[in-house]
């Protein structure tokens, strides 16, 4: 091919044009608009155009365009700035959401028996318990293999975009499960003696259908979803307090699943899911600090450094005129001005000290009572509804019954004692209300009567012998103390039960006083109270009684635990001793 002339097409900058050729007329070559590879036809190499050979490019840019592309060019990357720290907080959420997410997978996946976690943390401020994001996880397995009914459940608790989302809103302090474990004590859900010690498991139908237990939705679909079991490990990282629910299915062995490594595994499982959730606040304030730390040295050298000629010639000139001042008004030994400036360190010093507690006090007294104005307006909860009526039938039932039984065993009492002794009949009523109108509540199991019992007769029997008859004090005076004592000593135990302090008081309220056989009778009438509500509460089918017996967890912790703390004391306060005597020396 023959090529005479090569014209450049202007309005495309990319096509040429040939002249005269053995084939029809002209000839089109189409060159890339990048320019950035030259074109070979047959032998003849045509390189890539230059700018030179375009003038066309080279145009001259007013002002106004160019003030018009800065202004455009500082809104685009003031736009991208936003974009991107709004881009910045996203990942920096998602990285701590992901973190908790792993640390709870993690738990769960390496825990024998735990098919379910639930994580919550307590606002100091708000008192409430809220839910943790990312702080949910459901065995796969266990999910997988549900029948309908405990999946649609399960739905309702894992699927956000459900119309039935069971919502895990705040829990107050004996709300929820974490509410309920909460308000349960540390000591009797956390064992400091013994970490490897066996878990605290409850059943979950249990605390539903416990009287004393306010409707949550969240945990009836959680026993729709086929979780029988929860236990509730607390965690405390420098003050970030919440509690770790581990979930398990209702035919699941309490011994296996607090087999000590398995339970040491969980505590330490929760101070780690406890560790990722706490390190969320304190990461995104750091970074925040780091930043705003930044810009305040910038600005805060930049004014040193204008400022710092006069600023320096001003203290200069000042100091020299305080100097002449005092040497002209104050002139003092050297002894007495030391004498002078020591008393004013030390008054300075106190009354730092005066008013920082002080307004340390009041800060405290108005978070106080802030919070308090906060409790008045209540948790916005509902009632719990009223029982059916077979059950408030049974209930009357069961309470004839048992008093008639309890009046019979006094008569029988008082008449075989020539009228010395008879049971104290006016605590079972408040024994009866427990044992059949609130059966599945603590304070009516087994455990908590007895034990309550024993330990208010034996401190009105102490209380009468030592204040009574030894320092000679008015019963106005011992009444209330002997039974806040006992209130204070179940709880302390672990068996609170209200109809033993109402005991101690109708004891000292009888005539003719009382002594050790008065004691025995009371707990012979608890023990046949027992008996009765164990008959007559497990004939119904949808009644049990008792819970639990477990008369030996508890009290071994709290005596132990005294006792530890006693000897840590101790030991503590040698040491202390010890390291300022050769402090000294």
């Amino acid at each position: 091919m023959n090529i005479d002339t090569l014209e450049l097409d202007e309005r495309s900058y990319g096509t040429a044009s040939t002249g005269p050729s053995t084939s029809a007329g002209t000839a089109e070559l189409i060159f890339p608009r990048s320019w950035s590879s030259s074109i070979s036809l047959g032998s003849l190499i045509i390189p890539p155009p230059r700018p030179s050979f375009l003038p066309q490019f080279q145009t001259n840019t007013s002002e106004s365009d160019l003030s018009r592309r800065l202004s455009f060019n500082q809104k685009a990357q003031h736009q991208a700035d936003i974009e991107s720290k709004a881009s910045e907080e996203v990942e920096e959420e998602d990285a701590n959401i992901t973190r908790v997410r792993r640390a709870v997978e993690e738990a769960g996946e390496h825990s024998f028996g735990v098919v379910g976690i639930d994580v919550w943390l307590f606002d100091d401020v708000d008192k409430h318990f809220m839910h943790v994001e990312g702080g949910t996880w459901v065995d796969p397995v266990y999910r997988r293999l549900r029948p309908t009914p405990s999946a649609v459940a399960l739905d309702r608790i894992l699927n956000p975009s459900n119309p039935n989302f069971a919502a895990p809103d705040p829990q107050i302090p004996g709300v929820g499960l974490a509410g309920y474990f909460w308000s349960l004590g540390l000591e009797a859900i956390h064992d400091d003696l013994d970490p490897g010690g066996p878990l605290l498991w409850r059943d979950i139908y249990a605390i539903v259908s416990d009287p004393f237990q306010v409707p949550y939705e969240r945990m009836d679909v959680l026993m729709q979803a086929g979780f029988g079991k929860a236990a509730g490990v607390p965690f405390d990282v420098l003050g970030q307090k919440g509690v770790v629910i581990y979930l398990a299915r209702k035919t699941a062995s309490e011994a296996v699943m607090n087999e000590r490594r398995n339970a040491a595994y969980l505590r330490v499982a929760a101070q780690h899911i406890g560790t990722s959730c706490a390190l969320s606040y304190p990461q995104r304030e750091a970074v925040q600090a780091k930043k705003s730390l930044m810009m305040k040295n910038y600005r805060r050298i930049s004014t040193k450094l204008e400022c710092y000629g006069a600023i320096s010639s001003l203290r200069t000139h000042a100091a020299e005129r305080k100097e002449e001042v005092v040497r002209q008004l104050l002139p003092r030994t050297n002894s007495f001005h030391r004498i002078e400036k020591q008393m004013r360190k030390s008054v300075r010093s106190t009354s730092r000290s005066v008013t920082k507690c002080s307004k340390k006090f009041i800060i405290n007294t108005q978070k106080r009572l802030i919070n308090a104005k906060k409790k008045l307006k209540g948790s916005g909860l509902r009632p719990p509804p009223p029982a059916p009526w077979n059950n408030t039938a049974w209930t009357f039932t069961g309470s004839f019954l048992t008093l008639l039984t309890l009046v019979t065993l006094s008569n029988i009492f008082y008449y075989a004692t020539s009228g010395k002794y008879k049971i104290v009949l006016p605590p079972f009523g408040a024994l009866l209300t427990l044992q059949f109108g609130l059966t599945a509540s603590p304070p009516a199991q087994p455990r908590s009567v007895i034990y309550g019992q024993i330990t208010s007769g034996c401190i009105a029997l102490l209380s009468q012998y030592i204040l009574l008859d030894i320092f000679g004090m008015k019963k106005w005076f011992v009444i209330p103390f002997s039974a806040a004592m006992s209130i204070a000593s179940m709880g302390k135990l672990g068996c609170p039960h209200p109809p033993a302090a109402a005991a101690v008081i109708a004891l000292f309220c009888q005539e003719g006083g009382f002594n050790v056989i008065t004691i025995l009778f009371l707990l012979l009438g608890n023990i046949a109270a027992v008996g009765c509500a164990i008959v007559i509460n497990n004939l119904c089918e949808n009644r049990q009684y008792p819970m639990y017996w477990e008369f030996g967890l508890g009290i071994r912790r709290s005596c132990l635990g005294w006792f530890q703390h006693h000897t840590q004391t101790k030991a503590f306060v040698e040491i202390e001793g010890t390291s300022l005597i050769n402090n000294g020396r």
